[in-house]
């Protein structure tokens, strides 16, 4: 047998019972699962047990090594409740390496608090909290917990590690269930020990996870939750609140969703008259859609109300009609139901919205969701609506929920569908400038700066600020150390494709530095890259870049009268798998033209080709940082 499996056998040997860690020894925990590491998850088992479609009980045992502060959190226990979740035990013990209890925690003593969101007005939930984190590391916890569910919606998921700085010795869990109620299954990363018995209409299933140590995350990849061993579970059949479903499909999803909003879309006499009014003289749908999203965007305001099954299922249209306000799925539903009474079809569409979104697979249907919009089919173009923004331009899905699968309820149930996808044409930032060089090294600067698509999404927050906010948002973000904004405009073009062109003019108190009868100047001054990614030898994960973008800038140089360029970089042409950067400077009498074209590449790459991309990057940095040298010929 291996000597590590031994180890380990030996370790878990020898807790003869949750609760009796005090014989642990420290130095039991294999090195390699414990050097460099933040925290080792020691023991941990977990067990779903389900009584019928309302009622199962979540028991969870778990016993952690904190090796330093970062591993802290795992000594920090939330859980969080509410009519749906109960808690119905806990006990956590803090030891230290010699078995000595250091602290003891239990249902009564934990600290209780609401668990409101910051962007809701009323929530029901709330979260106990255990602190368990001690000063001296390492130290052990232990802890141990029961949950009642009263549906089975929410059936927690399975990640066999924690965090990439943290390893595991051992880690189940159990799903004991009523045979004909056995929640659905995808295993993720990793192949796990699966047993599986069956017994008198009841089934246990057991997944089992044995020694793994985890992955310090790495610049330009996915993350640690793209290589986490997870198996994530969905209910076959469930009941929320009064609502049964089962959710064996996308499209069995969807039908339930259809039962969460049916008879939610009556809207009153007068609204009905007032929005067809409005949209009388359009002709497409793309025109009544706009007509009707900019009259959501002015009478609405986003506000966030979740209880029970108010959390998934939207008021009724009329209430936000009457109210003026909603979250997103009341304001998607709202904008369906006024769009429906001038007889424009749309969907209402279930989305992971923001960074780093779940995959949707269409084998395995799960609620990976956050968040709702709408999506119109027009004649031209599939149009999509973010409701909840008061400023968004009709039509733009952008970086929050743009480029994903998302789930869009027909009339017939669910359907997997993929939201716009954003090129680098659509991406890009497109600068062109005229800087005029003083013999003291200063300089004047005007600039015209397109931020157009993601890009523009940088600049979007200060739009709607004083001309004195965006002057600091400036100073802010502009890669120059020392000038002064004479004069700034910023133009908001609120198309499908979104537009932001800055225009500024500029003092820069040291554009080029003296020496002598020459001057030295840095002829990219306005969008430069400034950092080389870090070497890494070993590296771990794939490069992920989940976007594409395209740079162009044109600066032209008027030179101080009696100057010339003595030196001047070569011109500089890189095409590869990440991308393309071009740099070239051109002479015309006494001008001089920077001309520079970055195009950024989106997509997975092979972890191999992590030395390849840095030296991409490595030479645009270099590039850019290039000087031209000129010099007084008097």
């Amino acid at each position: 047998m291996n000597r590590s499996l031994i180890v380990v056998f030996i370790l878990i040997s020898s807790i003869t019972s949750w609760g009796q860690i005090n014989i642990l020894s420290f130095s039991a925990i294999p090195d390699s699962l414990k050097n460099k590491m933040d925290a080792v998850v020691i023991k941990s088992h977990q067990e779903f047990n389900i009584t019928d479609q309302k009622n199962a009980s979540y028991i969870v045992k778990q016993t952690f090594a904190i090796l330093n502060k970062d591993g802290a959190h795992l000594a920090y226990e939330r859980l969080y409740y509410d009519d749906r979740v109960k808690i119905r035990r806990f006990k956590g013990q803090a030891y230290d390496v010699l078995g000595n209890t250091l602290e003891s925690i239990n249902k009564g003593s934990m600290n209780d608090q609401s668990a409101i969101s910051n962007f809701s007005l009323y929530e029901d939930d709330r979260v106990k909290i255990a602190n368990l984190t001690q000063k001296n590391f390492p130290y052990f916890v232990e802890i141990e917990y029961e949950l009642e569910f009263k549906s089975l919606f929410f059936i927690p998921n399975f990640y066999a590690l924690t965090g990439g700085d943290e390893s595991m010795i051992q880690s189940s869990y159990s799903i004991i269930s009523p045979t004909n109620l056995l929640p659905n299954y995808k295993i993720i990363n990793g192949t796990p020990l699966v047993t599986k018995e069956e017994k008198d209409g009841i089934t246990n299933i057991t997944f089992n996870f044995e020694n793994i140590r985890g992955i310090s995350y790495e610049p330009y990849s996915k993350g640690f939750r793209s290589v986490n061993p997870t198996v994530i579970f969905s209910p076959s059949q469930f009941t929320y609140d009064e609502y049964s479903g089962d959710m064996s499909t996308w499209e069995s999803y969807g039908k339930w969703q259809l039962l969460l909003n049916k008879g939610r879309g009556e809207l009153s006499p007068s609204t009905i008259s007032e929005i067809s009014s409005l949209t009388k003289n359009s002709k497409t749908i793309e025109e009544k859609s706009k007509i009707v999203y900019e009259y959501v965007q002015n009478k609405t305001r986003y506000v966030s109300i979740q209880l029970g099954i108010g959390g998934w299922q939207p008021f009724p249209a009329s209430t936000v009609d009457e109210l003026g306000y909603g979250d997103c799925k009341a304001l998607s539903n709202y904008t369906k139901s006024l769009l429906s009474s001038i007889g424009v079809k749309s969907y209402y569409t279930i989305v992971d919205a923001g960074d780093n979104p779940r995959s949707l697979y269409t084998d395995f249907a799960y609620n990976a969701f956050n968040h709702v919009i709408l999506c119109v089919p027009a004649e031209r173009d599939t149009v999509w609506l973010e409701c909840t923004s008061q400023t968004n331009p009709f039509g733009y899905a952008g970086s929050f929920t743009g480029d994903r699968d998302v789930l869009l309820v027909t009339d017939d149930g669910g359907k997997v569908v993929h939201t716009p996808v954003y090129t680098k044409k659509d991406n890009s930032q497109i600068t062109t400038a005229e800087v005029i060089v003083n013999p003291n090294g200063s300089a004047t600067v005007a600039t015209k700066i397109k931020y157009s698509g993601l890009q523009s999404e940088r600049v979007t927050g200060i739009i709607s600020e004083g001309n004195e906010e965006q002057k600091k948002w400036v100073l802010k973000n502009t890669q120059i150390s020392d000038f002064n904004i004479q004069s700034l405009d910023l133009v908001y073009d609120k198309k499908k494709i979104p537009e932001i062109t800055q225009t500024m003019e500029i003092e820069i108190h040291k554009m080029a530095s003296n020496s002598g009868k020459r001057l030295f100047i840095q002829p990219n001054v306005l969008n430069k890259l400034s950092k080389t990614p870090p070497k890494n030898e070993n590296r771990q994960f794939d490069l992920y870049f989940e976007n594409e973008y395209y740079d162009q800038d044109s600066v032209i140089f008027t030179l101080p009268e009696n100057y010339h360029i003595e030196f001047a970089p070569d011109p500089i042409n890189l095409d590869t798998p990440f991308g393309k950067y071009s740099n070239e400077i051109f002479v015309e009498s006494d001008k001089m033209i920077l001309v520079r074209k970055l195009e950024l590449n989106k997509g997975t790459f092979d972890k191999s080709q992590y030395n390849e991309f840095r030296n991409f990057r490595k030479a645009i940095v270099k590039a850019d940082k290039a000087k031209v040298v000129l010099v007084d010929k008097t």
